[in-house]
């Protein structure tokens, strides 16, 4: 359902210095007489500035969340705003750079000849964020304070405080783990452009709360066929860094069997930093090995047999052991034999105790037939008249 429209500012001679923004699906002009047929309304509103959103609803949210940061809001119930017509039309066209006309477009890509490059409206209250979250400085950790804060970012068209509020609730940081709110923040990411939610979310899918193969494998085509990963295009932390963990991450569900082996090609483009990461993993656990006593030693064997089945998985995934592609119908054969070599053996072994069952009496038989021993005891001759 589309949700298009328009916002306005309207302003009105008897309410001096307040700016009323709001938003129509309608024409604007066609609103200002409405709100001004209103009982109550001394003077008519004029229409200041309107402008057409694709998302008319997300673009209201924006400018109104702007404005009350900036301390301009009457009320936080009501569209009036303490605030001069310039810096109003301003907000709104802060909008646009945001939403633009495809919802997608980021603050950072749009570029105006003569424009002087802009702070995003939301990237203070990311820092207080953040530094709220992880109590950078002198500032007190208060996680309480981080979600608000990434709240108020988010509805500005902050990316960065959509994957950070999905993390949030994903692992339960500050707040009660909540993997259904973490899959819609992740969401929101996605539609403002961060690629890393698709990873998060395609991850999230393989839990077994929200365990659905098929989803976790579309978003990690979204993943892999993202800007962010084919490209060094920055989106939070350092792009490599992304490309690595997240790569891992979906090799980790492969080597668990939750998800079949695909997106070689993808992968392959990464093939250097792949190989070189689990094999430095696989050395480490080695040399932790070599080193930890006796005690720890069961455990770090673990390791290192973990490390290089990964890296065996590394190698096939890219490719660097010849062209092997494990699909899920293989996946599926493979599991079939399993199940019919287990049939057997327990067959077998049911067929084994029933032999030792009928054998046993059988024997039970045998000995019951035949007659009974000759005993040692010597036998008395009968007295004179006594029968034999």
């Amino acid at each position: 359902m589309s949700n298009g429209g328009y916002i306005y500012v309207l302003v009105n001679p008897s309410m001096d210095g307040l700016v009323k923004i709001g938003k129509t699906t309608r024409d604007p002009a066609g609103r200002a007489k409405e709100l001004s047929g209103a009982t109550g309304v001394p003077t008519p509103f004029v229409l200041a500035y309107d402008l057409f959103f694709n998302d008319c609803s997300a673009a209201e949210e924006f400018v109104h969340a702007l404005l009350e940061q900036k301390g301009y809001r009457v009320s936080s119930n009501r569209e009036f705003f303490n605030v001069s017509l310039s810096e109003a039309i301003k907000a709104v066209n802060d909008a646009e750079r945001v939403f633009g006309s495809s919802n997608h477009a980021d603050w950072n890509d749009v570029e105006e000849d003569n424009v002087p490059t802009r702070r995003p409206p939301y990237e203070e209250i990311l820092e207080l964020a953040d530094a709220s979250r992880y109590g950078y400085g002198l500032t007190i950790q208060d996680y309480a304070e981080a979600s608000r804060l990434y709240h108020q970012a988010a509805k500005l068209g902050s990316s960065q405080a959509c994957f950070a509020l999905g993390r949030m609730a994903r692992i339960g940081d500050g707040c009660r783990e909540n993997h259904a709110a973490a899959l819609e923040f992740f969401k929101q990411g996605t539609h403002l452009g961060d690629d890393r939610c698709w990873a998060e979310m395609a991850d999230l899918y393989l839990f077994p709360t929200e365990r659905n193969v098929d989803n976790a494998l579309k978003c990690w085509a979204r993943y892999f066929g993202s800007t962010g990963f084919r490209e060094d295009k920055p989106s939070g932390m350092n792009t490599v860094l992304n490309r690595l963990w997240y790569t891992r991450l979906y090799l980790l569900g492969v080597q668990m069997g939750l998800i079949p082996m695909c997106f070689q090609n993808e992968l392959s483009t990464i093939k250097e930093e792949l190989l070189a990461r689990a094999t430095e993993d696989l050395n480490r656990a080695r040399e932790r090995l070599a080193r930890e006593s006796r005690e720890k030693r069961a455990i770090n064997r673990l390791l290192v047999t973990h490390s290089e089945k990964f890296l065996d998985i590394t190698k096939r995934a890219v490719g660097a052991v010849g062209h092997l592609e494990i699909s899920g119908k293989s996946q599926r054969l493979r599991y079939f034999r399993m199940k019919i070599f287990w049939v057997i053996l327990i067959i077998g072994f049911l067929a084994l105790a029933f032999y030792i069952v009928i054998d046993n009496q059988q024997q039970a038989v045998k000995d019951v037939d035949s007659p009974n021993p000759t005993s040692n005891k010597p036998t008395t001759p009968p007295k004179r008249g006594e029968r034999k």
